[in-house]
């Protein structure tokens, strides 16, 4: 009886493709594992941040970088003039708007997140949210940073006081308001706000090992088909 033997035998254009091809998804996979360490250190920098005592808010001395997802108490009054809603915030599956409101101190206007207010059912008609002006407030806040612009060249302006995104540069010139950088979170345990849950802290590097173990099987399966198909059965 004839005896069937292997004998390897394959092309430039297939050990081409393989190598790309493995390459490609070893990258992904270990690109995954980084950022599932860059998710966890954000996590512990977050957490440490908010673990710290509330300080008092000096603007000379605030630095986003260093000093976000920090709390601080500053007094002042909320302004009406100027309030903005902030567009497509959907919490629980149900749209809404992120109310952004000047909060003037003795020395700074500065800009405070107070919360999600949901959407009626005419767009047009925006939440009806009072203000009054002379009345004085001791709160506390977490300093964070605007949210980014959703979709690229979209205008920050909707309508009116609707806005799709919040662009600093172009709230001071519309406003007149020489509004720092950064953007306060009223913390939940303060009144004077709506809907409140700042920052997101949930553990999401299991999503991106997830990832990287999948980018792992790709390189594997393409390298394995590469063999099985360089491999032929000769009597």
């Amino acid at each position: 009886m004839p005896v069937a033997k292997l004998k390897f035998k394959t092309t430039p254009f297939a050990v081409i493709v393989t190598v790309i091809a493995v390459s490609i998804f070893t990258y992904l996979a270990v690109w995954q594992v980084g950022r599932a360490e860059e998710r966890k250190q954000h996590r512990e920098m977050v957490l440490e941040r908010l673990a710290q005592p509330v300080e008092a808010f000096s603007s000379e001395n605030v630095n986003l970088d260093k000093d976000r997802f920090k709390r601080f108490s500053l007094t002042g009054a909320f302004l009406d003039s100027h309030q903005i809603f902030l567009d497509n915030v959907v919490k629980d599956g149900k749209p809404g708007y992120d109310v952004i409101t000047p909060f003037k101190t003795e020395k700074q206007l500065l800009l405070v997140n107070r919360g999600w207010v949901s959407a009626g059912r005419d767009r047009r008609i925006l939440p009806e949210i009072k203000i009054d002006e002379t009345q004085q407030h001791e709160i506390v806040v977490m300093l964070d940073k605007p949210r980014s612009s959703p979709v690229i060249g979209i205008d920050p302006v909707e309508s009116r006081n609707r806005w799709n995104f919040l662009d600093i540069d172009h709230y001071r010139q519309v406003t007149g308001y020489n509004v720092p950088e950064y953007l306060l979170q009223l913390s939940p345990d303060t009144g004077l706000g709506y809907l409140r849950k700042w920052p997101e802290i949930a553990d999401k590097s299991g999503m991106h090992i997830g990832y990287a173990i999948q980018w792992s099987a790709f390189a594997v399966i393409a390298f394995a088909t590469f063999l099985g198909l360089s491999f032929k059965r000769e009597k």
